[in-house]
């Protein structure tokens, strides 16, 4: 069951060149997701209430076009047919019938008290799966095995405004904070995947580092103060 729905554009979700930040794009693929399966069931909410929840282990943003001020977007998601342990679902934006965005997510279902993961034939939606993408998403990334073939690019404290209800850094921010380490004067977010490996807690300093790929991607990786990697991205910037 593909569920959409129809956003007008704040001026406020835009950056200093003028494009919809990432960080915006993802919160609305994001809210359009959560908004079906509050509607259809399992919501989040009742899943949290039976000791369960979806962590996201990957997501992959791939933009056509920049997206601006005011644009009248419909957003489209679905979940997509999924085995063992791993979900997927895809995710569509639309600018007056126009596909400018695609998103595909990666999620693992968990008990919060054990941190065991759940198989896909735990979980029970009320609406149906649908295909995944016909063309996959390129979300291949190779980053240096150690921080030493890195350069240290610098640090961000996980503060107020970046944090969900589980006072962790919400998965839609990561996008934006990551940004902030790499050229984006004058240029819009071609494509972006984040591998998601440790939660970052309210208050915790992660450290970024990062390099270029021979095709000029800029590889980061962050990483909590116990050592411990926090996630990995691939950033391209046109």
């Amino acid at each position: 069951m593909v569920w959409s729905e129809e956003i007008h554009i704040s001026s406020h979700d835009v950056d200093y060149n003028g494009f919809v930040t990432p960080t915006a794009i993802v919160r609305y693929m994001m809210e359009c997701a959560n908004t079906q399966v509050h509607e259809c069931g399992p919501s989040n909410e009742s899943l949290r209430e039976n000791g369960e929840a979806f962590l996201l282990n990957r997501f992959s943003l791939e933009v056509n076009k920049p997206l601006f001020a005011y644009d009248h977007i419909t957003v489209r998601t679905w979940g997509c047919p999924s085995q063992r342990l791993l979900f997927h679902r895809c995710f569509e934006i639309l600018r007056e019938g126009e596909l400018v965005a695609r998103g595909h997510a990666v999620m693992a279902l968990i008990d919060i008290h054990t941190r065991k993961l759940l198989r896909t034939d735990h979980y029970h939606p009320n609406f149906d799966y649908e295909p995944d993408f016909e063309v996959p998403i390129d979300d291949h990334m190779s980053l240096p095995r150690t921080n030493d073939e890195m350069n240290l690019l610098g640090r961000y404290v996980v503060g107020y405004g970046v944090c969900d209800q589980n006072r962790h850094m919400n998965n839609t921010r990561y996008y934006d904070t990551l940004l902030s380490f790499v050229d984006t004067e004058g240029k819009w977010l071609k494509s972006m995947t984040i591998h998601f490996v440790q939660e970052a807690p309210m208050g915790e300093e992660m450290t970024v580092y990062g390099t270029l790929s021979p095709d000029g991607a800029s590889l980061l990786r962050t990483m909590r103060p116990d050592g411990q990697v926090n996630c990995e991205a691939k950033i391209i910037m046109v």
